[in-house]
């Protein structure tokens, strides 16, 4: 992306703004608008040799960060850039980050493609028996009744397989987001996020897209050997 300032006027980032953040209201975030956060931001990329993001400030007090796939981008909110520390705020970004360099948004469109090709594959298989002669021509037509088994594990499939997928990813880009700022940082911008929000029901901790802050921040500290802020002690430690 040449020139950031281009994608102020693109319909569909002010549209992504809007849904994340409620406001259209976004400006490049540069050394010249917050000097001490950027620099320390692209310290820690090319420390970490992490690919160093255009950011953008959506005016808002939503505490959130969001991936602008088209542009390789990454928004986040003037609450988020103002008033959380610097280093929680380049967790944000690293996570977001994380997004885009597994570019996550191509794997949930296969993950979802591949779910539901299942009955094309098998009506295909079928075909391919019936055409080697494996299958007589006079047979019950096989591909029909796999197609009535295949459609609701398909279903199935799509329902529970891609969301669960999709919590992995965000438990991920929360290891990326630590290794980019540390794990506290992440933690502490967890934290920050859920602030005002409840935990979520058993239903959609199963049929939810994200997992429960409280579940990232516990992952952090199994993968990282931490103690998530303002939470007990695991059973046994």
């Amino acid at each position: 992306m040449s020139d950031p300032n281009e994608l102020l006027n693109d319909r569909q980032f002010l549209a992504v703004a809007e849904k994340t953040f409620k406001t259209r209201k976004v400006t490049p975030m540069t050394r010249g608008t917050h000097p001490d956060l950027m620099e320390l931001y692209s310290a820690l990329c090319k420390k970490r040799g992490i690919t160093e993001r255009p950011v953008f400030v959506a005016e808002s007090a939503i505490v959130n960060a969001v991936a602008y796939f088209p542009a390789q981008a990454i928004i986040i909110s003037s609450q988020v850039a103002d008033h959380l520390p610097q280093q929680q705020v380049c967790a944000a970004m690293g996570h977001e980050g994380g997004h885009l360099s597994r570019r996550q948004m191509l794997r949930n469109f296969f993950r979802l493609f591949t779910a539901m090709s299942v009955p094309l594959d098998i009506a295909g298989v079928d075909a391919g028996l019936r055409k080697a002669g494996l299958l007589s021509p006079h047979s019950p037509p096989v591909s029909f009744a796999k197609f009535m088994v295949a459609m609701p594990l398909t279903g199935l499939a799509a329902i529970l397989g891609v969301p669960y997928a999709n919590r992995a990813d965000e438990r991920d880009c929360d290891v990326a987001g630590a290794e980019l700022a540390g794990a506290e940082a992440m933690q502490g911008y967890n934290l920050a996020a859920a602030t005002g929000n409840r935990e979520p029901s058993i239903l959609e901790r199963i049929f939810g897209n994200y997992p429960s802050f409280k579940d990232r921040n516990r992952h952090l500290e199994r993968r990282f050997k931490i103690l998530p802020k303002g939470e007990p002690p695991l059973p046994g430690r």
